[in-house]
């Protein structure tokens, strides 16, 4: 990591480039209009095919990492629908974006069975209040996909394997 650290800063330092954006990928060009560097910039879709590939474990939750048995969460892009556990009941429902960042979820419904778990009971409550007509804003790592309200870390799920 450190040379690769050292490589890119005596890539950039002291120069001058001309920086062109084309289509989702950014260009650092040099006097010669040489291509030194290029980045990619994820599209939404991009974004949204990689959540949807994933089922994603509920990993912490306001702050408190634990295993939550089966609590996870599941994307339909086409149908903009949700699904998931809460660790005792299936939940159901809808979601809409606003910007690239900004989740809403709506119709929620879930199964009905009697959580006996006290814990399990109160993970099911914490979650399904999150979800519940709260503008979230959200966003992926390598492995996780985090929810925030406001900006404070709310939910974070992992990929499953």
């Amino acid at each position: 990591n450190m040379k690769l650290e050292q490589d890119f800063t005596n890539a950039i330092k002291d120069k001058k480039f001309k920086i062109v954006k084309k289509n989702n990928k950014v260009q650092f060009k040099n006097l010669k209009n040489k291509t030194i560097m290029e980045f990619s910039i994820p599209t939404q879709n991009d974004v949204w095919s990689f959540i949807a590939k994933n089922n994603w474990k509920l990993i912490m939750l306001e702050n408190v990492g634990q295993d939550y048995g089966r609590a996870s969460i599941k994307f339909d892009p086409a149908k903009k629908g949700v699904s998931g556990n809460t660790g005792c009941n299936n939940f159901f429902g809808t979601y809409s974006l606003s910007g690239n960042d900004h989740i809403l979820f709506s119709s929620l419904g879930s199964t009905r069975m009697a959580c006996i778990d006290k814990e399990v009971a109160k993970t099911e409550q914490k979650m399904l209040s999150l979800l519940s007509n709260k503008d979230l804003r959200f966003d992926v790592a390598e492995q996780t996909l985090n929810f925030y309200l406001d900006d404070k870390l709310v939910m974070m799920f992992g990929t499953v394997k």
